[in-house]
């Protein structure tokens, strides 16, 4: 469901009076993405449910102390996020696993289209992200799939631009160079 931005500083300030209802398109919303970006962090996906649902109760319960509405949805990924650390942290796992389904099958199944367009080098380039060390993947996952803005990264992941933006820069720089490595491979 997409919103405009007026649209959802609406609703957030009808969650702000207790209207419910508010609610709903917001979770609609903001559904799918968090979705997708939990089941990247956990590679599960009832996991990602869970942070999901917990995230929207913890949005629900802390709205009042959100200071800026315009920055809802950095905020609500700074939520799930935190739920995601928590719940590795509850479950003991201290290693990433390999995911069993990712959000890219996800949209390759919800989306034709998109897995006929999609080529081998960026299938090649979302498997490489999985494989980067945490503190690189998140960043490439918020930049990339959820379209953040270095800032709202930096939000989310409570560390400055300057950080966001080295680290995007290593993960690229990794990117690449596996990327050659397996094209010489190729030849």
């Amino acid at each position: 469901m997409s919103l405009s931005k007026e649209e959802i500083a609406q609703l957030i300030a009808q969650a702000r009076c207790n209207q419910s209802e508010a609610w709903e398109p917001l979770f609609r919303r903001f559904q799918l993405p968090l979705l997708a970006y939990c089941q990247e962090i956990l590679f599960s996906r009832e996991d990602a449910l869970d942070a999901v649902q917990q995230s929207f109760l913890k949005a629900i319960k802390y709205l009042p102390s959100l200071r800026q509405d315009s920055k809802f949805g950095s905020w609500l990924f700074g939520i799930a996020r935190q739920e995601c650390i928590d719940l590795i942290r509850r479950k003991g796992r201290r290693e990433r696993l390999e995911p069993a389904h990712s959000f890219a099958d996800e949209v390759s199944v919800m989306c034709p289209s998109e897995r006929a367009t999609r080529s081998d080098d960026a299938r090649q380039v979302i498997l490489l992200v999985r494989e980067l060390e945490p503190d690189l993947s998140e960043p490439m996952i918020l930049f990339y799939l959820e379209e953040f803005s270095i800032e709202a990264i930096a939000e989310v992941m409570q560390l400055p631009s300057g950080t966001i933006k080295s680290r995007l820069h290593r993960a690229r720089k990794t990117i690449k160079l596996k990327m050659e490595e397996a094209h010489a491979l190729a030849r």
